[in-house]
């Protein structure tokens, strides 16, 4: 029962290409001969046959697939041991994809308690039947398309290819399944829709049943009551709708909500009648084999605790008996005995939870089984009561007073009880006598993440190497019973492959710099996978990333999406209770980085934060979504959509890492490499003395047309102080320079004018012999001052050297003291300024000389600019 109906129509779809296996099942039944197929048989006296409608002149919207369904009629008869299920179907073809989607007519049935019969084939082509149903039509086989995933049903599916149809034919067909079940004799629960997302021209749909036997009928989503009438200890309940519109679908609602209006129907009243119904099946009283019985002493032996017992006794169900169902017959109902699973060590839910049951109650605790569904969620709870409304089982054991719920076939499943991940189902029906009412399965959001995932970038090799990357996740709870399960079918090699691939699409040349690393600590339920990547400095401009380096927060991406919040209808459907965080780490960039500004969006369903910091080579971004209920009120779409458009705007984040690709952009990133402070500051002096040369040539080219009769060069002591500040006492040189020019011009002097100037603390004092010379007796410096201002200009300029070295040294030192010699090493200039009066005063009748070299010239303001900006630049980095 419960394999059928769940794992069915899945797998079926999955199957049908695996080719090996139709074609070894074919192979099986031409061995064996081939399956009865369908009996031809008239339509049933008891069948209300419906009119075929017209199609009409003008189509419908919302047709799909080029099929027009003109009648979708359902009618089921109840007798005291069986049940007949009628169906009458006819679309017209509208288009040539309605071609490929008619031609093949399918039908399954169980043989072992179901009967086929066939009552027409036909195909209208110009108001014209066409019969087309003969014996031998069909083709029957059995398929088994669960078969790999270890589940048999023992259906039969018979087929026919249509021949010669055509565009705006209309194919009607007629069917009954006699259905017998061995474990409910007349037992009946379905459900049948009433609308769909294509357009129907005729709906009918009627339960006929004895008079005498109740049903219990639900409507969900429609206000459409049946029409009932009673004839000769017969009732009947019928369901009409003529020109059905397509009814559009929502997108994200919860995955157990059935959007279109249904009915749902059994001949049972209540959920204890079906508890009545299951007790005799799966509480047989049948006691643990031998076997079983020295696991359980075993159990008791090697474990102490209720915890450890109960945690033992479920591992031993869940992994040592493989997952096979056998879904023949009563074998999709009727449980195996403990003993028949522990010979075969194997069984589907049913069987491994029997067992479990049988194994805890040996132990001395308290279990039953308990029906669930898998899909229908909170809507069982709304259905009519029925078997065939559970499509699972598992186990509740009560301890302490405390309700638990595990699933047997849950074989990767970690944790110690109580510390078990709930199956994620809504409502279960545990069998016990007296149990009359579905109980709620409570899930509760967890503090911690199940999925916390850190990426840290190490940029220490940006400039040369490139970017290493290490990636470590941590699974907890559901996501680590996840991630054990996929591991058991998937290798750690083949992960590794996955991963490598994924960065692969984010960091074009990115390469697996270390294996994938899984540790998985099963007890506490924690599996923790270490990733090592390296992404080579060519990848930067190959994969066009370095300007836009993405930082993707995949844990929390795609976790919602927006919908249409304009008259939602439906709710919408959240993974619940999913709890993910994920951050990215940037270590040692050369520069600072910022992250976006901090998030938090707190809503009833979801929370989500975005937190930054940030240090000089660090920076850390963590976005965490936490889903708080399984579902959101469709008037919480506008709050949902912001949520979701928040988390893609703030969880898909670029940074800037270019990597210099051109002689400026090279350039600017050598300079903002800390590598490389010694050369750049030695670049800074060597460019600085280039602009006081090209200064200074200037000002030599301005010389030749300097006004004749100066005595030395002149200046301004204002401008003297500023060009000496501002130039780091450069100006000197160029001062010097002049004035031994002038001597060697003015005397025939065979000097060097630039080796005087270099060596200037040495030849100071014959420079200022030379101006105490032309000076007036009684006017100028007196000699002995002149000297000794010579030789403290020397000692201060040679004592400001050794201390601006031996500092250099000591990288202790308080970045204070660098600033002070600074300042002292420029005030030597000071110490010249006698001798700049000195010779002014020599030139002092002529002021049109004394003008000409105090102004501003251009030579003059390039130094300035240039000089002002450094000094602005040292003083800057001396103190602080």
């Amino acid at each position: 029962m419960f394999v059928k109906r769940y794992f069915g129509a899945p797998l079926r779809a999955l199957s049908c290409g695996l080719l090996a296996v139709v074609l070894s099942l074919f192979a099986q039944a031409l061995a064996q001969g081939a399956p009865d197929g369908p009996t031809i048989r008239p339509v049933p006296d008891w069948v209300n046959t419906s009119q075929l409608p017209s199609p009409g002149d003008e189509l419908p919207q919302g047709i799909s697939g080029g099929q027009y369904f003109l009648l979708v009629d359902h009618q089921h008869r109840l007798n005291r041991e069986s049940v007949d299920y009628y169906k009458h179907s006819a679309w017209m073809i509208t288009d040539r994809a309605g071609l490929e989607n008619s031609g093949r007519l399918s039908f399954d049935h169980d043989p072992s308690d179901q009967d086929l019969y066939i009552h027409a084939i036909r195909v209208w082509r110009d108001g014209v039947a066409q019969d087309r149903l003969r014996p031998g039509l069909f083709t029957t086989i059995r398929r088994e398309t669960g078969l790999q995933s270890g589940m048999v049903d023992g259906d039969l599916t018979s087929f026919v290819e249509l021949a010669d149809i055509r565009v705006g034919d209309i194919i009607d067909y007629e069917l009954t399944t006699h259905s017998r079940s061995q474990t409910w004799p007349g037992g009946y629960g379905t459900e049948t829709p009433l609308a769909w997302s294509v357009p129907v021209a005729r709906r009918h749909y009627s339960i006929l049943s004895p008079s005498d036997m109740p049903l219990t009928i639900r409507t969900h989503r429609s206000a459409i009551e049946p029409v009932t009438t009673s004839t000769r200890g017969w009732t009947r309940h019928e369901w009409s709708q003529d020109d059905i519109a397509a009814v559009e679908s929502e997108t994200r609602t919860p995955a157990d909500y059935t959007q279109h209006a249904h009915i749902s129907a059994s001949n049972l009243q209540s959920w204890g009648d079906v508890v009545s119904w299951a007790l005799p099946i799966y509480e047989n009283g049948e006691d643990l084999p031998e076997a079983g019985l020295q696991r359980v002493a075993r159990i008791q032996r090697e474990h102490h605790t209720d915890a450890a017992r109960i945690t033992a006794a479920i591992r031993y169900v869940q992994d040592e008996f493989r997952y096979v169902a056998d879904g023949i017959g009563v074998g999709g109902y009727i449980p195996r005995t403990p003993s028949r699973a522990i010979e075969l060590g194997y069984g589907d839910c049913k069987d491994k939870s029997v067992l479990m049951v049988a194994m805890l109650r040996a132990l001395g605790f308290e279990a039953h089984v308990a029906l669930t569904d898998i899909d229908r969620g909170t809507e069982i709870a709304d259905r009519a009561p029925s078997p065939y409304a559970f499509d699972h089982m598992i186990v509740q054991l009560t301890h302490e007073g405390q309700p638990y719920w595990i699933d047997a076939t849950s074989s990767h499943q970690g944790g110690m009880f109580p510390d078990l991940v709930t199956p994620d189902l809504d409502y279960a029906l545990p069998i016990r006598a007296g149990q009359d009412a579905l109980e709620a399965i409570v899930i509760t959001a967890r503090s911690v993440p199940d999925a916390d995932v850190i990426e840290t970038f190490n940029m220490a090799g940006l400039a040369d190497e490139g970017i290493s990357l290490d990636v470590v996740t941590v699974y907890r709870g559901r996501e680590a019973n996840a991630f054990r399960s996929n591991l058991s079918s998937r290798s750690v090699e083949e992960y590794s492959r996955t991963y490598l691939n994924y960065y692969l699409g984010q960091y074009p040349g990115i390469e697996l710099q270390a294996d994938l690393v899984v540790e998985d600590d099963r007890d506490a339920n924690l599996v923790t996978t270490t990733e090592a990547y390296h992404l080579p400095l060519a990848a930067y401009v190959e994969g066009a990333r370095n300007a836009t380096f993405p930082l993707r927060a995949d844990a929390v991406l795609n976790q919602l999406g927006t919908v249409d919040a304009s008259d939602r209808r439906h709710p919408l459907g959240l993974n619940f209770p999913s709890h993910r965080r994920h951050t990215h780490r940037i270590i040692n960039f050369p520069t600072q980085l910022y992250g976006i500004a901090d998030v938090t969006i707190d809503e009833e369903f979801a929370r989500y934060t975005i937190r930054s910091t940030s240090t000089p080579d660090r920076l850390e971004t963590t976005a965490a979504l936490q889903i708080l209920t399984p579902r959101a009120a469709p008037e919480a779409a506008a709050r949902y959509n912001a949520l979701a458009e928040e988390i893609t705007d703030s969880g898909y984040l670029t940074i800037d890492l270019t990597v210099p690709d051109g002689l400026f952009p090279q350039i600017l990133a050598w300079i903002d490499n800390p590598a490389n402070e010694a050369a750049l500051g030695a670049l800074i002096v060597v460019a600085f003395y280039l602009i006081m040369i090209a200064g200074a040539l200037l000002g030599l080219n301005a010389d030749k047309k300097m006004p004749d009769g100066a005595r030395f060069y002149p200046v301004s002591l204002g401008k003297f102080v500023v060009m000496s500040i501002l130039t780091f006492n450069l100006y000197q040189f160029l001062w010097m320079w002049r004035n031994w020019r002038w001597v060697k011009i003015a005397h025939e002097r065979d000097i060097s004018p630039f080796g005087r100037s270099l060596f200037g603390i040495f030849f100071f004092p014959s420079l200022f012999r030379e101006v105490r010379a032309e000076t007036e007796p009684g006017r100028g410096m007196p000699a002995f001052l002149g000297y000794t201002l010579a030789i403290i200009y020397m000692i201060w300029t040679l004592a400001m050297r050794i201390a601006d070295r031996v500092i250099s040294r000591m990288p202790d030192l308080p970045a204070h003291w660098i600033g002070i010699t600074l300042l002292l090493s420029v005030a030597a200039f000071v110490v010249l300024l006698p001798t700049v009066h000195m010779i002014n005063q020599l030139n002092r009748g002529k002021p049109e000389i004394q003008r000409h070299n105090s102004r501003y010239t251009i030579g003059t303001w390039i130094a300035m600019l240039a000089g002002g900006l450094f000094m602005a630049l040292a003083l800057v980095g001396g103190f602080a």
